[in-house]
Formats: C-alpha cells, sequence, structure tokens
C-alpha cells in the first residue's frame, strides 16, 4: 500500500527585476558605493570567464570556479551591505512583496537566497551598469 504525502508548498515563478525596482535599486546601489562595487563584480565576472575557459569541459573544475566567484561576490556585497541597511530593506519589501516585519523576521537564510535572486536574474547586470551611470559625479 503507497502512502500520500501532502505538503502545504507552494510552487513560486522566480521574481525578476522590474522598471519599478529601478529606483529602490538606485538609491541600494548608491548607498553600497556602486561604481566601486560593479568594478568588483566586473573584475569577478572576468576572473570566472577565465577559470571557465582553462576547466574546457571539466565539469567538476567549472563547478568549483563558479562556486568560488559566488563566495567572493557575496563577501563583496556582505562587506558593503550594512552601509546601504535601509536602502536593502526597501528594496527586499519591494522585490519580494513582503513587510519589513516580515523581512526582519524570517530566516536569515532565506533572506540570503532573496539576495542571492537578485544577482542572479538575468537582467542584474543592465540593472547596476544604469545604477552606477545614474551616480556618476557630473551624470
Amino acid at each position: 500500500m503507497s502512502e500520500t504525502i501532502e505538503t502545504t508548498e507552494t510552487v513560486t515563478k522566480p521574481r525578476r527585476l522590474k522598471t519599478s525596482l529601478f529606483f529602490p535599486f538606485l538609491r541600494m546601489v548608491r548607498a553600497m558605493d556602486g561604481p566601486k562595487l560593479f568594478k568588483e563584480i566586473t573584475a569577478m565576472q572576468a576572473k570566472g570567464k577565465k577559470l571557465e575557459k582553462e576547466a574546457g569541459d571539466d565539469d567538476e573544475t567549472i563547478a568549483e570556479a563558479k562556486n568560488e566567484m559566488g563566495m567572493e561576490l557575496f563577501g563583496v556585497v556582505l562587506d558593503v551591505l550594512p552601509d546601504a541597511e535601509e536602502e536593502t530593506m526597501d528594496f527586499l519589501t519591494r522585490f519580494t512583496g513582503l513587510s519589513r516585519a516580515e523581512l526582519d523576521e524570517q530566516d536569515l537564510e532565506v533572506t540570503i537566497g532573496q539576495v542571492i535572486e537578485v544577482f542572479q536574474d538575468a537582467r542584474f547586470m543592465d540593472f547596476l551598469r544604469s545604477a552606477v551611470k545614474g551616480i556618476r559625479p557630473g551624470s
């Protein structure tokens, strides 16, 4: 006899960076010293591509390179996030649809996952480029 397991877990489609998030994103990036952040992310991407190219067809080495780049990126973001707490939380409330109180009370692992989700969005670099251009002196 087979057993049926019920779950209350709902599958939601991935959130995406929308135009309505651009100005909150811009404020968040400005608070994080956007040009410096953009420069570091761009350098990490180039390093990651080089490591992947050097790895060739070795899936394990490619996975290790991606993991290393992800950890470096996470370290850079963690370094600047405290300077942008309010702006980041405002952005995350808009991105997730949760209230500030809900974000404050959810597991940290979930919040970190939401921040990672932003960075994994295909539009992230376009958003970041535009935000950095918008905060350069004289722009």
